[in-house]
């Protein structure tokens, strides 16, 4: 759910349940579905009032926090939480060698065989897709230093 369509369905109920104050539009008065929305800890401690922005600023700070991803305008998917970075780094390999770790692309709806294989003919290097321990999502592992191609092919 969005942060506007949280703002309209908060929106629909007080209207619909008729608690606006008359005198006052812009004070709600809260019945005890908004009180245990809004409360936070014992519900006998929250007043028989609150203004909109008070309501809708509750209401949104107790929504999970999650996102979606679409690609080529298909419908994509959507996770709960906190849509973790592209983390791209280079480390140093056995005999100097240097080579460059990309996580996360999953989480972005990425396809790693196909991102691997683009990778490999672009930088005409070798690509391997790694499980490691400790991460959600697999590791793409490039031959050298392809920051600058990993930027570009990305943006």
């Amino acid at each position: 759910m969005t942060v506007s369509q949280a703002r309209k369905y908060t929106a629909e109920y007080i209207r619909k349940h008729q608690l606006p104050l008359p005198n006052d539009n812009s004070t709600v008065r809260l019945d005890p579905v908004l009180k245990t929305l809004i409360a936070q800890g014992n519900t006998s401690e929250v007043p028989e009032t609150a203004k909109w922005e008070e309501i809708m600023n509750r209401v949104l700070y107790k929504m999970s926090r999650s996102f979606k991803i679409t690609t080529d305008g298909n419908s994509g998917f959507s996770q709960k939480g906190k849509l973790p970075m592209i983390d791209i780094r280079i480390a140093n390999k056995a005999g100097g060698k240097k080579v460059t770790l990309i996580n996360n692309l999953e989480a972005y709806g990425i396809n790693m065989e196909e991102f691997s294989r683009e990778c490999q003919r672009g930088v005409a290097a070798s690509a391997t897709i790694n499980q490691v321990n400790g991460l959600k999502t697999p590791q793409l592992q490039i031959q050298g230093n392809q920051i600058n191609f990993i930027e570009k092919i990305l943006t």
